[in-house]
């Protein structure tokens, strides 16, 4: 069963639930009740439905990232005397990571990240937090 095939029956364990209908009877048991949850975790498990699509100037904006002179930019202050990682792209395909500490700068340049997921993945790697809405 691939991904999507698991989420789609995931989905609908969920939703026959919300829509009042249950397949194995009409009263609500522990099954049901532990159907529910395991689709529920799953759900919260696999990656997004989106993960492979390609990255859009929208969906930057909308998970967080600020653009400022032509380039998109987020930045996440980890703490530790003013160390800040942040990730940087102007067209969505090639991208700088950059890494602050103090006064110093080091900086990765010019690498892919073609999708939402290979972005995602990064930011977690990272510690940069997105504000993705379920």
């Amino acid at each position: 069963m691939t991904d999507t095939e698991l989420r789609a029956a995931a989905e609908r364990v969920v939703r026959s639930k919300v829509e009042g209908f249950a397949p194995w009877g009409g009263k609500s048991t522990a099954y049901d009740a532990d159907a529910e949850a395991v689709a529920t975790r799953l759900l919260e498990l696999l990656p997004p439905a989106d993960d492979a699509t390609p990255v859009t100037a929208d969906w930057l904006k909308a998970v967080g990232f600020v653009l400022e002179d032509g380039v998109f930019i987020r930045e996440q202050d980890i703490g530790y005397d003013c160390h800040v990682v942040g990730l940087m792209t102007e067209n969505a395909t090639e991208w700088d990571l950059y890494d602050s500490f103090g006064s110093g700068e080091n900086k990765v340049s010019a690498f892919a990240l073609p999708t939402r997921g290979h972005v995602r993945r990064l930011c977690q790697a990272i510690g940069i937090n997105l504000t993705e809405s379920k």
